[in-house]
């Protein structure tokens, strides 16, 4: 078992957030070419976007529906809450979610 000192550092680039220090999640839509939504969580929205767009680590549902355009996105907290918050996103109908990306525009 490696000691303490030989253990590897978080990854530096991890957006960290709060007086905690603990990472902090984003919930999202984007609309994609094709007008559909897709609805995720992340900790850096502008880099997940251009993993969406570039096809590679994207989700599989947006892969054929490229380019894809945040349309919404909001701080929701740790991840329990994020996948908490995007399980009721998930379940809103779609004029509920166009509803919510009209209000904060």
């Amino acid at each position: 078992m490696p000691t303490s000192a030989a253990r590897s550092l978080p990854n530096e680039s991890y957006r960290f957030a709060g007086y905690n220090g603990r990472r902090m999640y984003f919930l999202y839509i984007v609309t994609c070419i094709d007008g559909s939504l897709y609805t995720g969580i992340t900790t850096d929205v502008k880099k997940r976007i251009k993993e969406h767009n570039e096809g590679k680590v994207g989700a599989k549902y947006t892969r054929s529906r490229l380019p894809v355009f945040l349309s919404y996105s909001r701080e929701v907290g740790e991840r329990p809450e994020a996948l908490r918050e995007e399980y009721k996103l998930k379940q809103l109908s779609r004029a509920q979610k166009l509803a919510l990306i009209k209000l904060q525009k």
